[in-house]
């Protein structure tokens, strides 16, 4: 019997033949066996890992054998605080999915099924929970939404003769208004003021909207929501109305317009341990998961080692773009070369691109990487054209890193970092003074204890005196200050 290492052999594309997806390695398969097409094969474990363990069965000994065993791994290991995110050790049972399904019926927050059943290490998340509720619908609504809909009505009027229903379609179904989708890309889709305030004027004169009070008053005030206005500072890509949908999403599920001063506290302590988690999620997906890149784009395979998992998708949909584009050198000055990218489809479309030849730092005039901290398609077409295979050091943000958020200290259990790897010195004080506060307020209020503590400080002194200052980080173990006394 051959055992080998989740991440042995390579990913092979699926191939598709008549509309049926032929099974590979990376095929996936549903609860019947049958192989079925993932919508978006972006990342895959296999990375040709050599690793595996060999065991023969010796008829004369009556035995198994281990007769070849080879442990090298060509990468990081995962560690046992998340190995409950591996595929092998996840697990629904089939309590959890009856209560996942009892809990949509009831309109009840599906996320609190991961909570009653002991957190993050039982196997499965709020994403198992999700994707069962969404294998249910899809069996429930086999024949479409639409029609799903419609049987139920047929069924409750065959039972209920005076059940009347009656199903109308009108035209803000099968069309999206011209003006609004002509809104969108004035708004979104033009990278000078100029350029917005021509366009808007046009469209109002377009539309006889130009008496429109609501609309001038709008416009008026363009600055502060028109992202032409600031897309030279960093939002991360966000604008107001995002921001505050992320707020919103924040408190979800947790705080109510009935929620107390003190509930607040709790519940925001709650959220943030959400939001912990998924970061946590997440960074084991982009530490053990490797992006599917072909071996000659060489920009996207240094964005696939450097960046996070949705990080990278934004700077694919970028590099995506590329095609689309060409390229003219214009002039040089001083060593500054300047560039236009053209639209291969609208000729109107250009950008200007200066950029140090020497140093590769620019700036392109829509302004994205200034705005959203990704390389946008124009300079990447640049970088195509003077064949760039990494990107820059200035163009990475250190936010967007798959090591960003390495050290963390979260709550009164200790320090959080990357399963034994060297801690900053400045966490490490941090953390320290966190927990000997902890200790001098449980010892304060009683001279026994205060004596006890002064004590057991006195003799870590002289444990630390004996430490040489230049000493390897050692890994840190968290006691609870409850226990030590």
């Amino acid at each position: 019997m051959l055992f080998v290492c989740a991440k042995e052999g390579k990913y092979v594309a699926k191939i598709e033949n008549n509309g049926v997806v032929e099974e590979n390695e990376e095929t996936e398969e549903d609860g019947k066996g049958i192989p079925r097409k993932r919508a978006r094969g972006c990342s895959t474990v296999k990375c040709g890992c050599k690793a595996h363990l060999l065991i023969k069965y010796d008829k004369w000994s009556s035995k198994w054998k281990v007769t070849v065993f080879t442990d090298a791994h060509n990468h990081p290991l995962v560690t046992p605080s998340k190995r409950m995110r591996m595929k092998s050790n996840r697990h629904m049972p089939k309590a959890v999915k009856n209560l996942t399904k009892a809990f949509h019926k009831e309109n009840l927050g599906i996320f609190k099924v991961t909570s009653i059943f002991g957190g993050e290490h039982i196997g499965f998340d709020n994403r198992d929970c999700y994707n069962h509720l969404r294998n249910v619908r899809h069996r429930e609504l086999d024949g479409g939404d639409a029609q799903s809909v419609l049987v139920y009505f047929r069924n409750r009027q065959a039972q209920n003769p005076q059940f009347l229903y009656a199903i109308q379609c009108d035209d803000m179904y099968f069309k999206k208004s011209k003006f609004k989708k002509d809104v969108k890309i004035c708004i979104w889709a033009t990278y000078r003021k100029e350029d917005f305030e021509k366009r808007w004027i046009e469209l109002m004169k377009e539309n006889g909207l130009e008496s429109n009070e609501w609309l001038q008053q709008l416009y008026d005030i363009r600055e502060s929501w028109v992202s032409v206005y600031n897309r030279g500072t960093f939002f991360a890509g966000m604008n107001t109305t995002r921001r505050s949908e992320g707020v919103n999403s924040f408190f979800d599920g947790f705080v109510t317009s009935t929620t107390n001063l003190k509930e607040f506290v709790v519940k925001d302590d709650q959220a943030l341990k959400r939001i912990v988690k998924r970061e946590n999620d997440e960074d084991f997906e982009s530490e053990h998961k490797f992006r599917i890149v072909n071996d000659n784009e060489f920009l996207l395979k240094h964005g696939a080692k450097i960046y996070t998992r949705n990080v990278f998708n934004k700077f694919n949909d970028e590099m995506s773009g590329v095609f689309h584009y060409k390229v003219e050198e214009v002039g040089n000055a001083n060593g500054i070369q300047s560039f236009i990218v053209k639209s291969k489809e609208h000729e109107v479309k250009k950008f200007e691109v200066p950029l140090d030849l020497q140093t590769y730092m620019g700036v392109c005039e829509c302004q994205n990487f200034e705005f959203v901290g990704i390389l946008c398609t124009h300079i990447l077409k640049v970088f195509v054209r003077l064949d760039i295979d990494a990107i820059p050091d200035h163009f990475i943000l250190p936010r967007w890193r798959q090591k960003a958020n390495k050290f963390r200290i979260i709550d009164s259990e200790g320090l959080v970092h990357d399963d034994g790897k060297e801690e900053s010195e400045a966490l490490r004080l941090g953390h320290m003074c966190q927990e000997s506060t902890k200790l001098a307020c449980l010892a304060a209020p009683s001279n026994e204890a205060y004596m006890i503590y002064i004590e057991a400080m006195n003799d870590l002194s002289k444990k630390l005196l004996k430490v040489p200052k230049n000493t390897p980080n050692l890994n840190l173990i968290v006691l609870d200050p409850i226990l030590m006394i």
